[in-house]
């Protein structure tokens, strides 16, 4: 059965609306927090505020571009037929454009050479939201250097399929980073129960 670029569309389009109304939650729920206070100091909403303003952009950038050609419509294409056959290019004429597509490094595989097709990924996409919404609601009972070290090594060994110290490494550096720039840097309470 051959895709229509609407119905490889459909997953983008979702994500993008996703990501809209998850940033429209933490815009709001951040405001509730504080912004600044009268010194000009940042308060603890001013993260999950700015976090929300930037989703609630990139939903719908993600949305709207989601229909547009390109990468994604060239693999929903179906292959070239066998040579010989009218119904395609043979392999003594190969398609102008995939020696191009190749030399310039995009990727050239169809979704049939992908182990995760469109069929696992919505799947995945769920799984990855339920595992950051347990992350999220996690931060109330366990520190948020803990969450966040704990999601990251989830995300990079489970979905990424990264080797567990590369996870465990790029989660100490994550998590180091953020306490220099949020705790240190510039003064943001974050929330810990350690």
């Amino acid at each position: 059965m051959r895709r229509t670029a609407s119905s490889t569309a459909l997953p983008d389009i979702i994500g993008g609306t996703l990501l809209f109304l998850v940033g429209l939650a933490f815009l709001v729920g951040g405001t509730g927090y504080g912004l600044r206070t009268v010194g000009g100091q940042l308060e603890p909403g001013a993260m999950p505020f700015l976090a929300g303003c930037l989703l609630a952009v990139l939903g719908p950038a993600i949305a709207i571009t989601a229909g547009r050609p390109g990468e994604r419509t060239a693999q929903a294409r179906s292959p070239a037929a066998p040579s010989g056959s009218s119904a395609g290019p043979s392999e003594e004429h190969p398609d102008p454009g995939s020696a191009s597509e190749e030399a310039h490094g995009h990727d050239t595989t169809t979704a049939g050479d992908d182990p995760d097709a469109s069929v696992d990924r919505p799947r995945r996409s769920l799984m990855l939201f339920a595992l950051t919404a347990v992350a999220v609601a996690a931060i109330t009972w366990i520190d948020i250097f803990v969450v966040l070290s704990a999601l990251v090594i989830a995300v990079l060994v489970f979905f990424e399929r990264v080797r567990l110290w590369k996870a465990f490494t790029t989660a100490v550096v994550l998590s180091l980073l953020c306490y220099l720039v949020f705790a240190v840097l510039l003064g943001v309470p974050l929330p810990t129960v350690l």
